[in-house]
């Protein structure tokens, strides 16, 4: 995957389509080996705004990846043929192409 701040992010609802599009301001990658979960919840949590049963839910994580969005905008529905439980894929733009008008 390519970390770069500037990249598109797809917006994609739970089991449905992506819905909308936004800039990656800054990204963030942890392993959580060397830097705890705990201390990114300290630096981090006001902004996730995620409950003890979020942070819970990492606990046996070994990386983390973290993006602040930019400039966050709806789109009319678009389909994605993502059908695993990944939080996240790469696509190239080869295999995704928007209609923006």
């Amino acid at each position: 995957m390519a970390k770069y701040d500037g990249d598109i992010i797809p917006l994609k609802q739970v089991a449905g389509p992506i819905c909308g599009l936004a800039f990656a301001r800054r990204i963030w990658c942890y392993d959580l080996a060397i830097e705890p979960l705990d201390r990114i919840r300290h630096r981090f949590g006001a902004g996730i705004r995620g409950d003890n049963e979020f942070w819970s839910s990492g606990a046996d994580a070994l990386y983390a990846s973290l993006i602040e969005l930019d400039e966050p905008t709806s789109i009319g529905p678009v389909n994605c043929g993502k059908r695993d439980r990944r939080g996240w894929v790469s696509v190239g733009s080869r295999q995704l192409a928007f209609d923006l008008s």
